[in-house]
């Protein structure tokens, strides 16, 4: 009896043939992942704008961007707890040392899995931070600082999250936002929105040699995006600003000098000329999704916005009472 066995070729156009079909199917597969981890994300900011509505119905306000008392400091993060369903996190807090919180096993070294979009990829969530085995947890999502909120002494405070407290900058004693305040209305003003969490350019300039030193030293990027901060700096991590494009980067890294026989130490850079891109990339928001960047308003409401979106668009979503009218 005569039995039937592929031969070479039919083998080789069967191979072809599984091949075809699975390059097809990966991007296809990559594409709904995609699409749900958007869905997740904005989901996510549905929650916390959520939570930012009950924390204003239960105490006529809403949160402080980062509280900043003698003895009590913290990020809103820290304050919605209680309304993310992280009440036993919001009892083991130290609000007048935030810093004990990022030691081991504290509080703001625990993931809530709410604060981060499913496409960030993170290499390590808590992140270390290099000093006591500290870490902190990260969160892909930041509060609307207004139109400009860097440097603290030049911030407009005209978004919905701001230093305040006896200790705030630009001015002391700064208060919450009410939603009395928000006068360009709900459905026009950015609440929240996501933000990127690492940027190679910003990352090479931990080696270079800027004069003067700055103070504190630079961190990697990476861990700017504590949902707890415990810093003088702790309101850039988690505020972010119209005035800055939808997906920036550093856009300027630092490039060492070639190697010298003898070596020579390399040139010092002025501090003075990488500052303005470093508050630009501190203030961006950005994401990884394809869809665009996704923003909660304060009406609740979850959408994206494309990166090509007109900077004056942009500043106008981000003041709460600025008169603007934004078409978009």
């Amino acid at each position: 009896m005569t039995r039937r066995a592929f031969t070479l070729i039919e083998l080789l156009v069967v191979i072809a043939i599984i091949g075809i079909l699975l390059a097809l199917l990966v991007p296809a597969v990559q594409r709904v992942r995609e699409a749900s981890n958007r869905l997740s994300c904005q989901n996510n900011l549905k929650q916390l704008a959520l939570a930012c509505s009950s924390f204003h119905g239960t105490f006529s306000e809403f949160p402080p961007g980062y509280e900043r008392q003698p003895n009590r400091n913290a990020s809103f993060f820290c304050h919605l707890l209680p309304f993310i369903e992280q009440a036993a996190l919001f009892q083991k807090l130290d609000w007048a040392v935030p810093t004990n919180n990022q030691l081991p096993g504290g509080p703001a070294t625990i993931v809530i899995k709410g604060l981060v979009c499913p496409s960030a990829n993170l290499d390590s969530n808590p992140e270390p931070l290099g000093a006591n085995s500290m870490s902190a947890a990260l969160s892909s999502y930041g509060g609307n600082g207004g139109t400009i909120s860097l440097p603290l002494d030049q911030a407009k405070n005209d978004g919905i999250f701001h230093e305040t407290g006896a200790l705030s900058k630009p001015k002391a004693n700064q208060v919450p936002v009410r939603l009395a305040e928000i006068l360009d209305g709900t459905t026009q003003t950015i609440l929240l929105g996501e933000r990127s969490h690492y940027d190679g350019a910003w990352d090479s300039w931990l080696s270079a040699p800027l004069q003067p030193k700055p103070s504190p030293p630079i961190q990697p990027f990476r861990q700017l995006r504590a949902w707890a901060p415990a810093s003088p700096m702790a309101l850039y991590h988690v505020t972010h600003s119209g005035i800055a494009s939808l997906n920036g980067t550093m856009g300027r890294a630092y490039t060492p000098p070639p190697p010298t026989n003898p070596p020579t130490p390399p040139p010092p850079v002025p501090l003075s000329d990488i500052e303005p891109y470093m508050l630009s990339r501190w203030m961006a928001y950005g994401s990884k999704h394809t869809g665009g960047v996704n923003f909660a308003f304060v009406d609740g409401s979850a959408r994206a916005i494309l990166p090509s979106v007109d900077q004056a668009v942009l500043m106008a979503l981000s003041s709460r009472a600025g008169g603007e009218t934004p078409a978009w």
